[in-house]
C-alpha cells in the first residue's frame, strides 16, 4: 500500500535517486534543468521554500512532489515516480494529497517548463 506524507531531510538521498530514476531518460536533452543538477544541498534550500511529499510503500521512497501556493494558485513541481511503480496510481495519490493540505489554493497549475518531447504536459 502506498503512503502519502511530508518529506524529512533522512528522505532526500532516496528522494533524489527516484527523480534520477523517472527522469533521466532525459537527461540528454535538458542538460541544464532542476533534477538534471539537483544536489541534496540544493534540495535543502528548495524545501525551506517548498512543501514535499514523498510516496513510499513498505518504507521505501518510490516518489515525491513538491508545491507551494502563491496568491491562491499552488504550483506543482517535479512530480516524479519511480519506473518500477509508474502506473500504480502513485502519482495521483501525491496529487490528491496536495488537494487535501492546499486549502488555501483555488487553483492547481504545473509549474512553468518546457514539456519533455513527444508529450504536452511537464513532468
Amino acid at each position: 500500500m502506498i503512503h502519502i506524507r511530508p518529506a524529512a531531510e533522512a528522505d532526500f538521498e532516496a528522494l533524489l535517486r527516484v527523480q534520477q530514476a523517472a527522469f533521466g531518460e532525459y537527461a540528454a536533452v535538458y542538460k541544464v534543468s532542476g533534477w538534471t543538477r539537483e544536489t541534496l544541498d540544493s534540495l535543502r534550500e528548495d524545501a525551506r521554500e517548498k512543501h514535499i511529499f514523498v510516496a513510499e510503500e513498505e518504507g521505501v521512497v518510490v516518489g515525491s512532489v513538491r508545491f507551494w501556493t502563491v496568491a491562491g494558485v499552488c504550483i506543482i513541481r517535479l512530480l516524479s515516480v519511480n519506473p518500477t511503480h509508474q502506473g500504480r496510481g502513485v502519482g495521483k495519490a501525491l496529487i490528491r494529497e496536495i488537494e487535501l493540505v492546499a486549502t488555501d489554493a483555488h487553483k492547481f497549475l504545473p509549474a512553468p517548463c518546457s514539456a519533455l518531447p513527444g508529450t504536452s504536459t511537464c513532468s
